[in-house]
């Protein structure tokens, strides 16, 4: 008897810090989907206003001055891509 008790403990032990860990890591992976959505709106705005100023729509840029642009729009673009990389795909509900 005394071993099934010690086993039971253990068992309700177990599950308990099964459930923590489980709850740690939907909040983490709620932290790294909100922390991703709001780089990518910051994101979304600098590849905006480069774009915007890249189409002549508020003057002409100098062959430097689009090559900057350009590397400001790739850097953004590859920044997505590493913040894609590290959100979790799915969050646990």
């Amino acid at each position: 008897m005394p071993i099934l008790i010690v086993f039971l403990a253990l068992l309700l032990i177990t599950l308990v810090f099964f459930l923590i860990l489980s709850n740690a890591e939907k909040e983490k992976t709620e932290f790294f989907h909100v922390m991703a959505h709001k780089l990518r709106s910051q994101i979304s705005a600098i590849k905006w206003y480069t774009e915007l100023l890249s189409d002549k729509s508020v003057g002409t840029l100098n062959d430097k001055q689009k090559q900057y642009f350009n590397e400001i729009f790739k850097s953004s673009e590859k920044l997505n891509e590493i913040i894609d990389s590290l959100t979790p795909k799915k969050i646990k509900k």
